[in-house]
């Protein structure tokens, strides 16, 4: 059978979509006794009566489905682009995740161009069970038919004559819906269900995200997808690795949009994450790394991973509020998501955590940090003793180790270059950890060339754990170099 849509004037939704209620069904009329029969009617697995495809042809159509959908007329360029994204997944009435049930989205564009406007929205569920499963229709996509963005815009799913569950698919007159879906409904053993729904606005498409109790569908101008603002870094070059924010201009699909770019101690920036694009974009959950940048090169100063690192995919038409980032110059406080200490002013990079296809370059955006330098500071806690060249450190620790380091007058390029914010961030296991450092660094002067320090044995594993460039992996000895000095590290 044609993919067509239920054509009876598809496009005169009237304004007040948007008061309508987002969930269960429409305008229900408890009193409307031939539309509850045929709810009932509709619930035995018996009733449902011929599909509109074949099964074939279903799951061929699906493995074809896009993740993106564009509407509009091309001849005024009033063209929107959207997305949704799955939602959690199928569950049967006694609120358990059924097993052996599968259940699939995906968009598809109209068949005829008259119906430019209203993309069609497949929901496909497939029973494998040797025996009937029944579902609330709320608990698969769209989870409701009707939800308005922050402008109050409505926007809905309605039923299509391709629709398994609606014998009568509903007129458009206005808002004279009825009771179309029923609000129940089983799958028969080893059978399935296709529910076609046309996608429908009040008012052209405008831009937004539209939240249906689960599942989100967003808007946006596909002429003009990225930021239209300048940058306040729109003069400063690129950096290898990285497709940052102040690069990206109206046509530019996936990027990484701080809230703001310049901050002073303790105020919090806002991250978001838009893809609006035609792939999905992969990235773990949480993962944000903090660089500083210093004449070009990035030093690593903080990562963190919240969510415990899941790999994700962020579809087309993602665009959500991802973080929050906090910097200080002192002691951080606990004022966002990421709250990161002693820091001195300048730039700093925040990435997203997600790539740009499978070696492609991370998605990030610069922070101007307004603050002063920030100073190297010994532990206060620290226990000195000086004997000729050689300065003796203990900060006392229940279970200690010990290194040594010693001044040496030429490195050449196989030191590693640490700035003063590393030697107060403490990392995990994906990066170096230099604070260790803090106890000997600050004791070296004119007299002093050597010191030997004890510690806490985990900062000392920490140093010698991992270089940046992971080319040095738990060696004995290194060169680290501050401030133009090189220091031999030896345990």
């Amino acid at each position: 059978m044609d993919r067509g849509l239920c054509r009876r004037d598809l496009i005169k939704l009237s304004a007040p979509f948007a008061t309508v209620a987002v969930s269960g069904c429409l305008n229900r009329d408890p009193e409307d006794e031939e539309t509850q029969d045929a709810e009932e009617e509709l619930r035995e697995p018996e009733k449902y009566g011929e599909h509109s495809y074949e099964l074939e042809e279903v799951v061929e159509m699906m493995d074809a489905h896009l993740e993106r959908v564009s509407t509009g007329d091309d001849v005024v360029s009033d063209v929107t682009s959207m997305s949704s994204v799955r939602g959690a997944g199928v569950r049967a009435m006694d609120d358990d995740v059924v097993e052996d049930v599968e259940h699939s989205i995906g968009w598809f564009p109209p068949e005829a161009e008259e119906d430019a406007m209203h993309p069609v929205f497949w929901v496909y569920v497939e029973n494998h069970r040797s025996e009937p499963v029944e579902f609330e229709l709320s608990d698969l996509p769209p989870y409701q038919t009707a939800a308005s963005n922050e402008s109050g815009v409505g926007v809905g799913f309605v039923p299509t004559e391709n629709h398994d569950l609606v014998a009568d698919p509903p007129g458009m007159d206005g808002l004279s819906l009825g009771d179309w879906l029923p609000g129940s409904f089983v799958v028969p053993a080893e059978y399935w269900v296709l529910c076609e729904y046309a996608v429908v606005s009040e008012d052209g498409w405008p831009e937004g995200a539209f939240e249906f109790d689960g599942m989100s569908l967003w808007t946006w101008d596909a002429s003009t997808p990225g930021p239209t603002e300048a940058s306040r870094f729109e003069d400063r070059g690129s950096v290898d690795g990285f497709s940052l924010y102040h690069e990206a201009d109206g046509s530019t699909e996936v990027y990484y949009e701080p809230g703001r770019e310049s901050v002073e101690s303790g105020d919090v920036v806002e991250f978001s994450f838009v893809n609006r694009g035609g792939d999905v974009v992969v990235g773990r959950r949480g993962d944000r790394t903090l660089y500083k940048v210093v004449e070009g090169d990035l030093y690593r100063v903080a990562f963190s991973t919240l969510g415990e690192g899941q790999l994700l995919g962020f579809p087309p038409g993602h665009h959500s509020f991802e973080n929050t980032l906090a910097l200080y110059e002192d002691e951080s406080g606990e004022a966002a998501d990421y709250d990161v200490g002693y820091l001195g002013g300048g730039t700093y990079l925040h990435t997203s955590g997600k790539t740009l296809g499978e070696d492609g370059d991370e998605v990030a955006a610069l922070v101007e940090f307004e603050a002063p330098e920030v100073s190297l500071e010994p532990f206060e806690e620290a226990q000195v003793n000086v004997e000729d060249d050689t300065a003796w450190v203990e900060v006392p620790a229940d279970d200690s180790a010990e290194f040594t380091v010693t001044e040496v007058d030429e490195h050449g390029e196989d030191g590693e270059h640490v700035i003063t914010e590393q030697l107060y961030s403490a990392h995990d296991h994906m990066a170096p950890d230099y604070s260790a450092l803090r106890a000997a660094i600050p004791y070296f002067d004119e007299e002093v060339s050597q010191v030997e320090v004890e510690i806490d044995e985990d900062a000392v594993w920490e140093l010698f754990a991992l270089s940046p460039d992971h080319e040095r992996y738990h060696e004995d000895e290194g060169v680290i170099v501050y401030e133009g000095q090189g220091y031999r590290v030896e345990r």
